[in-house]
């Protein structure tokens, strides 16, 4: 909700990595349909028509930037904090797939230092969708 004028912002990541390698993958393939079954977009279909929703809302002036999310330290600042950020968020998600008995204890401590290896030393990147728009003025 903004005032007339005011702009509404919103960013969408897609469920995919540009230059994912294998322990990356197979975590994304692994989680894809555990995040489903929780109605969670793993189809991209947020990311595709975050515009569209925007106009669809009634918004004017409204601009999609597509961008590529660093993971890495080859991303610089924001490649290192994504690492910290896919880390802490990925270790909570194979505990669950590991409660479900997807992974043993110790496929799941395999998986997690190949796939934070791939990430601190890869060149990963995660599309993003920045949308922004306008509250029409009343």
């Amino acid at each position: 909700m903004t005032r007339p004028g005011g702009w509404v912002e919103l960013v969408e990541m897609r469920y995919e990595a540009e230059r994912a390698e294998p322990a990356v993958q197979r975590l994304l393939d692994l989680t894809r349909p555990f995040l489903a079954a929780l109605e969670l977009d793993t189809s991209d279909t947020v990311y595709r028509n975050l515009d569209a929703y925007l106009t669809k809302a009634g918004l004017t002036n409204v601009v999609r930037h597509d961008a590529a999310v660093p993971v890495g330290r080859w991303g610089g600042t924001v490649g290192s904090l994504m690492v910290t950020t896919v880390r802490a968020g990925v270790t909570r998600v194979c505990e669950v797939l590991q409660g479900r008995g997807m992974l043993s204890g110790d496929e799941v401590r395999t998986l997690l230092q190949e796939a934070l290896a791939e990430w601190e030393n890869g060149r990963m990147a995660y599309p993003a969708a920045v949308t922004y728009g306008q509250k029409p003025p009343v």
